[in-house]
């Protein structure tokens, strides 16, 4: 948020395709390099199509109770990594909206 990372304990990460959830990131402290120390999220993605499909991403502030829609949207492909700890993808947000139903995160854990 305003080029700060506002992630802290018990955020959520969430990736769309229109309004079905495909999947979510895991909060991480980052252990080493230039973000260590900070929380990241660990991301993965499902989709029952190879590729073309778009991908739109929310970011729900625990400390504000506040989810934000992110800038960014990706085409879905099979097997595509985009970032890590030392290099991670960067989301922005755009407006937001107050929560006012369940979220939902599956039970995976998978670094991507």
């Amino acid at each position: 948020l305003d080029g700060i990372n506002a992630v802290s304990e018990g955020d959520l990460f969430a990736a769309f395709v229109g309004d079905e959830q495909r999947g979510a990131g895991w909060i991480t402290e980052v252990p080493f390099g230039p973000y260590v120390g900070e929380y990241l999220f660990l991301s993965m993605i499902y989709s029952n199509e190879s590729s073309g499909e778009t991908l739109t991403f929310r970011f729900y502030d625990n400390e504000t109770d506040t989810v934000y829609d992110l800038n960014e949207s990706y085409e879905f492909v099979s097997d595509m990594i985009y970032g890590d700890v030392v290099n991670p993808e960067i989301f922005n947000v755009s407006s937001n909206f107050t929560v006012s139903g369940e979220v939902v995160i599956p039970n995976l854990c998978s670094v991507s």
